[in-house]
């Protein structure tokens, strides 16, 4: 849950090889940002022109050791459930932003 002082959440997911998958959020967890799949360093300068931004998740914890707990991203899930936006197992769906990078490879020796 943001505190009084935080605007926005940075959460983030480790995408490995110093890679991770993001997105902004305000205050009304509304998207302030195209989802992000791009290198750490690329992501923290765009997060940046935020002010009062927390981060949460894996990404940021893994890269930069950071007390970052997962149940940030439950509150924002509770919250929606609480707006009466309801989904079943079977609607929620990843959203892929790049290919894998076994399709990467792949695709690579296509050519």
């Amino acid at each position: 849950m943001l505190g009084a002082s935080e605007s926005y959440i940075c959460s983030m997911i480790d995408a490995r090889n110093d890679q991770v998958y993001c997105g902004i959020f305000d205050k009304n967890y509304s998207l302030c940002t195209n989802y992000m799949a791009d290198n750490i360093n690329n992501v923290l300068e765009i997060a940046g022109k935020y002010t009062d931004i927390v981060f949460v998740g894996d990404g940021y914890e893994n890269i930069y050791d950071k007390d970052i707990h997962a149940k940030n991203i439950g509150l924002a899930a509770y919250k929606k459930h609480m707006q009466g936006i309801k989904y079943t197992p079977d609607e929620v769906v990843p959203e892929y932003l790049r290919p894998s990078a076994a399709e990467r490879i792949k695709g690579a020796g296509d050519l």
